[in-house]
């Protein structure tokens, strides 16, 4: 059992913990609200210390946070660390320290004490580096989508603003971990990396955004190409993942859901009339749902046509040794939003175009039973095979 210590002067213990306990909230709350882009003022400082001034009075508060930089950005053996390094930053500070001055004096500390303003705590990570790495966990092979979830937890609540991670959980970025299917060429990692921090800022503020769409030509190097010169205009409401590549959804103005490959789009702005930016249209009035297990049922082979409807179709596809449906496919296509009886029935709702596509895909193992118009259009595309290739 460990010993308590002996309090020779309770007193004074007790204010250096009010001294302590004071300079700890005080750069919390600065790391938590504030970076080099977003400072504060002392004013704003007392006000959020609250009625019982947990920063202290504002004579006290300036003292603290002359004490604070100059602990924080300076080292017992070198003395003033690089400006880079620095952790606590305002106008007094940074004035008196300018082109490498290292002299610090009670006279000096006076000075700045009279000037704490444009207050903030320096990141260790810009924002656009938090982004970079959160990113990386959430496409990384290496870690599992349940670790990399706890590590994006612990790298928002201890590197970031608390708007930050707001603004993060707004962007919902999701992905999943299949491989591409090709090597097919598009942007290189800079400008996917690029695209993908401008993407997600305009989901974070609902801006609209404005972008040239490309398609590959054939060629050696295979050339990205304009795809109709046309500037597209689109509210973005998600960055996904499918298949191993990187897709923006989200829709145009007339209500109609896009889905573009984020690597394939180029002259990213952000739309406006004049001087005056233009607010996105919410996901909702483009049937971009929240998504849940039966989103990518709806929106199969990238299909964004409100054509969602109740199919039901025969599977299969079975293991000759115990006679199990093998359902890999399924999963892979529907989630868990699909159900499968004894007789392999299955039913689910998705889009039209979609489940064509899938039908077409797995002809050796599905046999669409309805809605009847389903079964003629995919009937009319077998007849059109038959006749291509017999």
């Amino acid at each position: 059992m460990a010993k308590k210590m002996k309090n020779d002067n309770p007193r004074g213990s007790t204010e250096l913990r009010g001294t302590l306990a004071r300079a700890v909230r005080l750069l919390e709350y600065l790391r938590k609200n504030t970076d080099k882009d977003h400072p504060i003022s002392q004013t704003a400082l007392l006000r959020a210390g609250g009625d019982d001034h947990i920063f202290g009075a504002k004579k006290t508060l300036a003292k603290n946070l002359v004490v604070l930089a100059n602990a924080l950005n300076t080292d017992e053996y070198n003395g003033l660390k690089p400006e880079e390094d620095w952790r606590l930053s305002f106008r007094g500070f940074d004035d008196h320290y300018a082109n490498g001055n290292c002299d610090s004096d009670d006279d000096s500390d006076d000075a700045m004490i009279s000037d704490v303003t444009g207050i903030y705590f320096n990141h260790i990570f810009s924002e656009d580096e938090l982004t970079a790495i959160i990113n990386a966990l959430n496409t990384s092979k290496a870690v599992s989508k349940a670790k990399a979830k706890v590590i994006i937890e612990k790298v928002l609540k201890n590197l970031a603003r608390e708007e930050y991670k707001k603004n993060y959980e707004k962007q919902a970025y999701e992905l999943d971990f299949s491989e591409p299917t090709d090597s097919l060429p598009g942007a290189d990692e800079a400008q996917l990396a690029e695209n993908i921090a401008f993407i997600q800022k305009a989901i974070s503020g609902r801006l609209r955004i404005k972008y040239v769409y490309n398609s590959i030509y054939s060629s050696q190097k295979g050339e990205l190409k304009p795809n109709g010169n046309i500037v597209r205009s689109v509210s973005p409401h998600y960055i996904v993942c499918d298949n191993g590549r990187l897709f923006m959804y989200g829709g145009y103005d007339n209500g109609t859901p896009c889905v573009h490959r984020v690597d394939l789009m180029t002259e990213l702005g952000i739309s406006g009339k004049g001087n005056s930016t233009i607010r996105s249209l919410d996901k909702n009035s483009i049937g971009l749902e929240e998504r849940n297990e039966a989103f990518r049922a709806l929106h199969l082979s990238a299909s964004y046509k409100k054509d969602w409807i109740t199919i039901t179709f025969k599977w299969s596809c079975r293991d000759e040794k115990t006679d199990k449906f093998i359902c890999t496919a399924l999963y892979g296509a529907f989630g868990n939003a699909f159900k499968i009886d004894e007789n392999g029935l299955v039913t689910v709702r998705a889009s039209r175009f979609g489940m064509k596509i899938f039908a077409l895909q797995y002809a050796d193992y599905v046999k669409v039973e309805s809605p009847s118009d389903l079964v003629e259009d995919i009937a009319g595309s077998v007849r059109g095979l038959r006749d291509k290739y017999l």
